[in-house]
Parts: C-alpha cells; structure tokens; sequence
C-alpha cells in the first residue's frame, strides 16, 4: 500500500474536564472545520458504544449542527428510550392516551385486547390499571413531590422488571441496557420530572430526522465505520472502561480485538483525527473518573499533539466536590455518593 499525500498532520489530543465540555469541544471544533470551508459531510464523531451518542448528539442540537446516525437510530427515537420516558409521562400525566397505549403491556403482563379497550373507555383510570397490572401507579402520583427524577425512574424500572425483560443476553439488548442507563445520566441533571419532560420535549421537538442527502456530521460507533472515510474524524470517549470497553479487558483475546477496533477508527480519518476524553464523566447516571486510553500512549509520541501543551496541562482541576458540581450546573438536591 502507498500514498502519494504528505505526512499530513499530527493527531490532536484533546481531555477535557467533563464530557459535557467533550461534547462542546467537538461541536466548535465542527463550526472551526465548517468555517475553513468542510462540509458537514466531511466530519464524522466516532464512538464505542451507542449510549455515548447521547451527549454528543444533544450538544450538536443546541449549537444547531446537523447531524445524522449511521447504522441505528436518535437517541430518544430508541424503543427503551421511549418506553421508559412513557411510563414517567404518564405518572406525571395520568390523560396521555398515547403513553399509556404504549406501555400498558408492556413488558408483557397478559392483557388482552378487550382487556385494554376496557381500560381506554375508563379514561385509564389509574386505580382500575393498578388491579390489573399490580403496578403501583397512584404511589408514584403521591411519591412526586419527595422523589427525585433519578429515584422515581430506578424505582419504575425495578417495579415494571423492564431491564430484566430486556436481559436476555443478546448483543442487541445490551445495547438497549446501556442506553436506559444513559438516559439515567439524564434524569441525574434534573430534580423535578416536569424539568426532565419539558427538556426531553424540547429536545425531541428540535431533533428532526436528517435527510440522507442534506449536509449533515456522522455520527456512528467504530464497528459501523468500517470501510468508510472521512476527512475529519473525531474519536470520543478515549478513556480506559469505555475504549478499550471494560467488557474486554479481563481477556487478552478481546483486549486485542479491541485495539484492531481502534486502528479501524483511526484510519477512517484521510486529514485530520481527534481523539478526546474527559477526566470526569457522568455516564450511566453514575459520576465516573477514568485515567486516558492505553491506546493513546501506544500511538508513537512523535505522531500526537495535545491541545495546551500537554494533557496533564489541558485537564480541568478541581479542588472539591462542589467546584465540580458547578462546572456540571448539577442541581445538589439530586446528587449522592452511592
């Protein structure tokens, strides 16, 4: 194999201190690559797993950059998405028919056709749909005011058996796992339910399918960018447990592969490669602080440059708690150790 470019440049390592600034990084970084002149076309984000689309996905939208997702769909588009985000609207709203009609059987409990038509015609009476789905909706009603967002969705999940239901094994449904407990980082940034409805409103009502043939930054996990390329690339969420993922590192075989995925990824890149971390990450509803991928030293020292110098330099520090949970903008209320 040959080429007849030049060296080009150096890959561009960015840590941030959170992954919302990550996220925003990637998004300026977009508009800076957009102004010189590159399509949206021209970029793609790059990422291990499909639950990490969400940050990515919801700071493009706020800086109104289109995107769309290569071999699955929008975050809050996802089935488990919906269905968990139904069930917490219609707590909050006993009259959302169309909730309701979603979640009713769902997981499966035995109910009929006639025996949902009876519960439609009721009005979806709530003391009616806890006899026959033993499911404590009133309690939720009553338990709005003392629970937060993130306790009333653990609680619905563990009542309704919805992860073990999906626990089937399967790659597909470990997916769809990941992606509910995503959605717990969600829930952790807002306190009352009705904030957590209204942003996921507004998030939905601003994040409009994108046209295939529109000009759009791709957003896809390293497995679907096989046999694609892309001008600029940017690779996120370069830390130790996500890539390589923690699923993999307890065997050498799988390790390895996962360094195969990362020379995929990198090589999608034909001009410019970021690749980003953060030192602070809240991901699965969960504070998290992972040290750099082993993937970035094992790049030789003389193909990387770090944004600021060095990545020590480059990293957001904080002194305490409470420095961090304003950089966050996390509401205290909600926030615990456990």
């Amino acid at each position: 194999m040959w080429t007849d470019n030049g060296d080009g440049e150096k890959i561009l390592i960015f840590t941030a201190g959170t992954d919302r600034e990550e996220a925003e990084f990637v998004s300026q970084k977009i508009l800076e690559e957009r102004a010189e002149g590159k399509s949206y076309k021209d970029m793609a984000v790059l990422y291990r797993t499909n639950a990490q689309s969400r940050n990515i996905e919801e700071t493009l939208i706020r800086n109104n950059i289109p995107y769309r997702i290569i071999g699955g769909l929008r975050f809050y588009a996802r089935k488990e998405i919906k269905d968990v985000i139904a069930f917490l609207r219609v707590i909050y709203n006993p009259k959302d028919t169309v909730s309701w009609e979603r979640i009713i059987n769902v997981p499966p409990r035995g109910l009929g056709q006639k025996s949902v038509d009876t519960l439609k015609k009721s009005g979806w009476d709530l003391a009616e749909i806890e006899a026959r789905t033993s499911l404590p909706f009133i309690e939720w009603r009553e338990k709005l005011e003392n629970m937060s967002t993130s306790e009333l969705m653990a609680d619905v999940l563990e009542k309704t058996g919805y992860i073990e239901w999906l626990n089937d094994g399967s790659d597909e449904n470990k997916q769809r796992i990941e992606n509910i407990y995503e959605l717990k980082s969600v829930a952790a940034q807002f306190v009352e339910l009705k904030d957590f409805l209204e942003n996921v409103a507004l998030i939905e009502s601003s994040d409009k399918p994108a046209n295939s043939q529109l000009d759009g930054v791709t957003l896809m996990t390293i497995h679907a960018s096989k046999g694609l390329e892309f001008s600029t690339v940017f690779l996120v969420g370069m830390e130790e447990k996500l890539f390589p993922h923690v699923q993999s590192m307890g065997e050498l075989d799988e390790l390895e592969e996962e360094r195969r995925l990362c020379y995929v990824a990198v090589t999608r890149a034909k001009e410019r490669l970021f690749l980003t971390n953060a030192t602070t990450r809240l991901y699965f509803g969960d504070l998290q602080a992972n040290i750099p991928s082993r993937f970035i030293e094992e790049i030789p020292e003389n193909l990387r440059a770090y944004f600021g110098g060095s990545a020590q330099k480059r990293t957001r520090q904080f002194t305490n708690v409470e420095e961090y949970l304003d950089d966050l903008e996390y509401n205290r209320k909600n926030f615990n150790w456990n």
